[in-house]
């Protein structure tokens, strides 16, 4: 299964589906990527079974405490979290954060 923006792609594998994501990135496209955390991404995931792995590149995060700097949230991606009951278990039993991105402007990740 793929969106036509060849945005998103999911596959089934001995009953997990794994979805795999690329919103659009950059400040220029932030409404660009709140539709597609509001309209794109709900209608792939609408489809798919109650077990699943979403992961790919969010160009976002939840909080900014999973940021050091230039600090982009998605209300869109946030409501998406909550309305199909989504998990994030990356680094879930640490104490501190660990990131997923570093650059020379800062620390980034998805951890909600």
């Amino acid at each position: 299964m793929r969106l036509p923006s060849g945005r998103v792609m999911a596959t089934e594998l001995q009953g997990v589906r794994l979805v795999n994501i690329s919103a659009p990135s950059g400040a220029e496209k932030r409404q660009e990527r709140e539709g597609f955390f509001n309209i794109d991404l709900p209608y792939l995931m609408m489809a798919i079974p109650a077990t699943m792995i979403v992961g790919g590149d969010f160009n976002c995060v939840l909080a900014k405490t999973d940021c050091t700097v230039h600090f982009s949230q998605s209300r869109a991606l946030n409501e998406l979290v909550r309305g199909f009951d989504l998990v994030d278990n990356w680094a879930a039993d640490l104490v501190c954060s660990i990131y997923t991105l570093y650059t020379r402007q800062g620390q980034h990740a998805w951890t909600g």
